[in-house]
């Protein structure tokens, strides 16, 4: 095969002469000044095709040489392959590529995210603080953003906004933004995970380390109780509030059987905790809002927990502490450790903590006096 034509200048002292060459597969070059007309050259190279080796024609093309070598390339990768039509394959490439490149659009890709989050239980709070970052991620980044185009700098930039407010805020959403897109790294929707070089923060707990943990007064515990009374959330709360038990322990609870793990003759509940099951001891409040409600056996959790439970607490609590998380654990534990004689064991047992972790985190914030006014909110008192 004959490359195409190819002009060079060469300077004939003050003139400057432009000649044609024709570059040969093997390298050779022919100057086509050498040939009368384009006719007698045509016939003379296919003269010389022999000596090349191959099967060989001539073809006037305007492509370059390296145009035409990268062609060759091509028709003999697509030979080796079994490819029939160089333009077929590049027109799918084309249209596939660019998708996989790309990757899945950012709120079909949320969608998909949240629903399979829903099948492996995760709790109702985890997702609902997923579906509020996630809002506003589309309305940052648009709802049709290529999450393949996400790189560690627009994440930074992304981040950016909560940085200067809050370093635990922007930890929690660092957070959310790295399990989804590690989730589209594992699906193999992409190759990398764009976060994975920005540090979390709050590594270890670190920004969380000695600050005091927020909790019900007991004035809201009572106000809460009361408001709770007239809905589907007062076994909930009770749970909350005087067992230890975190929220996602409670939903298990009501769905491996609710007041059948209940045990009034031992006064234990068998509990799928975060770590494995355990066994929470009653206090005699537990005992006798229990003994009280089972009457009826009301759910712990109902389907639509989350939406209730917000707006319970929007109507006693501020709107502050209503966005808060935990309060309820965070109260049973503080006012446990407060207790006259109270038990480090037991209390790490019940609520499932070390007692490192409630000591460092729980001790000396609430008084004895305090204490006991909590777990005096029996049910046969008007809150």
């Amino acid at each position: 095969m004959l490359h195409p034509k190819i002009h060079e200048l060469s300077h004939d002292g003050k003139r400057g002469k432009t000649f044609s060459y024709w570059y040969c597969h093997n390298g050779q070059k022919v100057r086509s000044e050498r040939f009368k007309d384009r006719l007698v050259m045509m016939v003379e190279l296919q003269k010389l095709l022999p000596t090349f080796g191959g099967d060989y024609q001539t073809h006037s093309t305007t492509m370059t040489a390296d145009q035409v070598r990268h062609a060759e390339l091509c028709l003999m990768f697509a030979r080796q392959h079994s490819i029939g039509s160089i333009y077929e394959a590049l027109t799918f490439y084309t249209k596939h590529h660019k998708a996989a490149v790309e990757g899945p659009k950012l709120s079909e890709a949320q969608t998909r995210f949240l629903n399979d989050k829903k099948l492996k239980v995760v709790s109702g709070r985890t997702i609902l603080e997923y579906e509020a970052h996630f809002r506003t991620m589309r309305e940052v980044l648009g709802k049709d953003f290529p999450t393949g185009t996400m790189t560690e700098e627009k994440a930074r930039e992304y981040l950016g906004r909560w940085q200067a407010k809050s370093l635990l805020t922007f930890s929690h959403r660092r957070r959310t933004m790295a399990a989804f897109f590690q989730w589209l790294v594992n699906r193999k929707e992409l190759p990398s995970n764009p976060l994975s070089g920005i540090p979390n923060p709050n590594n270890n707990g670190a920004l969380s380390r000695g600050r005091i943990p927020e909790l019900y007064s007991v004035d809201e515990a009572a106000a809460l109780l009361k408001a709770a009374r007239r809905g589907s959330l007062l076994p909930f709360f009770v749970m909350s509030l005087f067992s230890g038990m975190r929220t996602e322990e409670i939903q298990r609870l009501e769905q491996q059987g609710g007041w059948a793990k209940i045990n009034f003759e031992t006064g234990r509940i068998a509990v799928d905790g975060k770590k494995g099951l355990r066994v929470v001891v009653m206090n005699p409040t537990l005992r006798a809002w229990l003994t009280k409600l089972q009457k009826k056996k009301p759910a712990f959790y109902v389907p639509n927990h989350w939406q209730l439970f917000k707006d319970l607490k929007r109507s006693v609590l501020s709107a502050e502490r209503a966005a808060l998380p935990n309060l309820g654990r965070h109260a049973y534990i503080t006012y446990s450790l407060a207790l006259p004689g109270a038990s480090y064991a037991q209390v790490s047992r019940n609520c499932g903590n070390s007692e490192t972790i409630i000591k460092r985190h729980y001790e000396g914030h609430a008084t004895a006096a305090q204490a006991k006014a909590f777990f005096r909110l029996l049910p046969g008192l008007r809150n």
